[in-house]
């Protein structure tokens, strides 16, 4: 049976409006999907702006606090050179009050302070530790201030029980002195226990074996060497320095730190070795003497030249000088 064409025709009609319609909303869709991207797309960039903003500040704060840092390192570091160089000046002017004291003081302790260093690097001792005890031995004399001259200018064979107690305490007093400046109490520490004994007979505390400060018992070694072979040169042969001191192993020294002495002492002294000089307190002046360096006083006056033959004139004056402007770094005669 034959279809109507109208009614075919209205078919057709309804697909081709139900297809177009299709296609509009397809298209609505796209479209809606499209601005979604394009929002999507717009919002990302705006984040990554964000974003590199982001990082330019914070890059910016960054070298700005390096900067800043950088700053305040180089404060940080002169503020400890400062520090350092006022330490340095501290010890020097102890020093001088020392030497002033008892003149050439000053040569013994540095030497002290160079084999007490090298001996305490080689003992495996820390570089920092190492300084302290170099330090300790530039002043280890420091009590020897509150002492009176007339004491001081004594022949240990002049000297009175209670004189000779006040000399052995020398050291517990310069501690405490050191003490009272924060900066110096780790070098205090070391100059107290100079005159412990290893089998505990010392003083001040009593103290034994390793209970005594490495840098005590290596400066009692070196400072007794050199007090014997280069201050009373009471020999000019080293090694008979060395056998005195041996004796005393276990008893004043410590066994363990005795080689490292004798490599110092070999390395630096020959047996056929012999001063030419030698320091001498002002109260050992005698007529005859010669003087060996060129005498000054703390002002930077000459007294007398090298060579000087010391008559009794020439000894008052320099008395009468060591009241006013005292004789800086000792008086060396020739030894003949």
């Amino acid at each position: 049976m034959a279809v109507p064409l109208p009614k075919i025709k209205s078919k057709l009609q309804g697909r081709k409006e139900r297809s177009k319609s299709g296609m509009d909303h397809a298209s609505t869709v796209q479209q809606d999907q499209w601005e979604k991207l394009q929002a999507e797309n717009l919002r990302l960039k705006s984040e990554l702006k964000r974003q590199q903003e982001l990082y330019e500040k914070s890059h910016m704060e960054l070298i700005e606090l390096m900067v800043e840092s950088e700053q305040q390192a180089q404060k940080l570091k002169t503020m400890h050179q400062r520090i350092s160089q006022a330490f340095k000046h501290t010890i020097q002017i102890i020093q001088l009050m020392i030497d002033m004291r008892q003149p050439g003081y000053r040569m013994h302790a540095e030497r002290v302070a160079e084999h007490a260093q090298a001996i305490a690097l080689k003992a495996g001792v820390n570089k920092i530790e190492a300084q302290v005890i170099a330090v300790a031995a530039r002043i280890h004399e420091v009590g020897k201030m509150s002492i009176p001259e007339v004491i001081l200018s004594k022949p240990t064979e002049g000297l009175t029980e209670s004189e000779i107690n006040l000399l052995r305490s020398q050291h517990a007093i310069g501690a405490a002195l050191l003490t009272k400046i924060p900066s110096f109490r780790s070098v205090a520490q070391v100059i107290r226990h100079i005159r412990e004994n290893v089998d505990g007979s010392g003083r001040p505390d009593g103290l034994s074996g390793n209970e005594i400060p490495i840098g005590s018992r290596i400066i009692a070694l070196v400072d007794c060497f050199d007090t014997r072979f280069m201050l009373e040169q009471t020999t000019h042969n080293a090694e008979e320095v060395l056998q005195e001191i041996e004796k005393q192993l276990d008893l004043v020294f410590d066994r363990h730190l005795f080689p490292f002495l004798v490599d110092r002492v070999r390395g630096h002294y020959q047996n056929s070795y012999r001063p030419r000089e030698k320091s001498i307190a002002l109260a050992q002046l005698r007529e005859g003497m010669r003087l060996s360096r060129d005498l000054y006083t703390i002002s930077g006056v000459m007294l007398l030249p090298r060579g000087t033959e010391l008559t009794e004139t020439l000894i008052e004056k320099i008395m009468r000088y060591q009241s006013i402007d005292p004789v800086a770094g000792g008086v060396y005669i020739e030894l003949r």
